[in-house]
């Protein structure tokens, strides 16, 4: 396989990787909608309160995303996206686990924080990943994951808290999101594996999607 064709092949497993990870995000910062009044019972909180865990986590989203479009702009951008979706896994696996309503905000809002600085920087990495007449085809990919997300995922993670609770729904969440933390962490590594033997200039793209 010529390193043309690896290159083409890893930037777009790039971009559906991207893909999937919008979908993870979005899910998981609307999913406890459907499962507010389950989550209030269990924890023994009105069902008002429990709704912090959405309202606090779409402002604390809104806010970081602002800060992060310069606080974060000189970061690699690879390795930021892995340890991003570790966090958002994270924030999933302690909500999954936890019987105290604070703890549970907590993570969401540890989640919040990944889920607004994921947004500072997606909406320009599609368009850095490909070709100039490619970008709006990335773009659909990438964004298409919020739209499934919306109008598949959240419905899903839903049927899943109804039939097996609520919990082993954050589980699902957490397992996306070291699923597509380990594909960018993959592709990071063969990125770097490359540098080591094809020449920049013969190769400007992988310096960009690298």
């Amino acid at each position: 396989m010529s390193s043309s064709l690896i290159v083409g092949v890893r930037k777009w497993f790039a971009v559906v990787m991207l893909g999937l990870a919008a979908f993870t995000v979005v899910a998981t910062e609307l999913a406890p909608i459907g499962m507010l009044s389950t989550i209030a019972d269990e924890m023994g909180e009105s069902t008002s309160k429990t709704g912090l865990v959405v309202t606090i986590y779409a402002w604390l989203g809104a806010a970081t995303a602002l800060i992060s479009v310069t606080v974060l702009s000189h970061l690699p951008r690879r390795p930021l996206l892995v340890g991003l979706m570790l966090f958002l896994a994270l924030s999933n696996v302690i909500s999954a686990y936890t019987s105290n309503f604070e703890l549970l905000l907590a993570a969401r809002l540890l989640g919040a924080v990944a889920h607004g600085a994921f947004w500072a920087m997606i909406g320009s990495l599609g368009a850095q990943l490909v070709a100039s007449n490619q970008v709006g085809r990335a773009t659909a990919i990438i964004f298409g994951g919020v739209s499934s997300a919306s109008v598949l995922g959240v419905p899903l993670i839903n049927w899943i808290s109804s039939y097996s609770g609520w919990r082993l729904s954050f589980v699902v969440l957490a397992g996306l999101s070291v699923f597509t933390a380990l594909a960018f962490a993959q592709v990071y590594l063969v990125c770097l594996a490359l540098k080591n033997w094809v020449k920049s200039n013969s190769y400007p793209l992988l310096e960009t999607i690298c």
